[in-house]
Formats: structure tokens, sequence, C-alpha cells
């Protein structure tokens, strides 16, 4: 029988797009028994296999429908090395996130820019009756 967690978290792995034999080296590593993880792997390939859900207690089991192959477009991102593997390891290069000090920069600049516009309005009010006689 296929547990659902470990077939759902094929199937998440699959579409963020790591490798599936890396995937299943990793719920290995999370515990999960061999046996089971190779279960769910075949069963995401053919699709008819009986289902058990996650629980400690044995369920009712109910048959599954086939699946239908699912053909995924996503290019495949490199997987994260297991210790068992000993080939040169490239670092992935994650995208650059705006830093802390750029971003505060910002948001400081258009805070001074408005208490400046919100003073010469405050003092345009109090002094209007000079600046009227300035022009008249």
């Amino acid at each position: 029988m296929v547990r659902e967690d470990i077939v759902a978290a094929l199937k998440n792995s699959l579409e963020r797009g790591y490798s599936f034999e890396d995937t299943k080296q990793s719920l290995i590593s999370a515990g999960y028994s061999t046996e089971e993880v190779e279960e769910a792997s075949n069963f995401i390939h053919s699709g008819s296999v009986i289902v058990q859900k996650k629980a400690s207690m044995p369920e009712p089991v109910t048959a599954v429908q086939p699946a239908k192959p699912v053909a995924y477009q996503r290019p495949m991102a490199p997987a994260q090395p297991t210790s068992q593997q000993t080939a040169t390891v490239t670092q992935i290069k994650k995208p650059k996130k705006q830093s802390f000090l750029k971003g505060n920069l910002k948001i400081i600049l258009l805070s001074i820019i408005l208490v400046l516009l919100l003073a010469v309005f405050i003092l345009t009010f109090i002094f209007r009756d000079k600046i009227i006689s300035w022009f008249g």
C-alpha cells in the first residue's frame, strides 16, 4: 500500500523541479522506509496502486484510479547533493534579494520629502497674508 504523504511529497518535489532520485533519497534520509518510498515512486509512474493515508492506526483502504502520466515542462534545477555523492558540487546561485539598506533608503528619502512638503504647506497656510502681499 502506498502512503499518501509520500506520494504528495514526491509530486510536490517534481513540480518544484527537483530530481526524482534525489527526492527519493531525501525521503529515505528523513526516516521513511525504502520500500514505502519505492512503492510511492512506482505509484507515480504507473498510478495503479492502493493508497494508505498517513496515520498510526490502520484505516480503510481505497483503490485509486490510475493517474495519467504528467509531462513536466519546468526545467530541472540542480539538486542538493547527498552525503553519498562524491562528485564535485557547484553552488546554486539564488537570485539576489534587494538589500535591506537599499529598500529602507527609499522609504527614508520619501518620508523626508513628505515631511518637507507638509512643512511648506503648513507655513504657506500660516503666512498666507504675507505671501499674498508680495504678489499684490
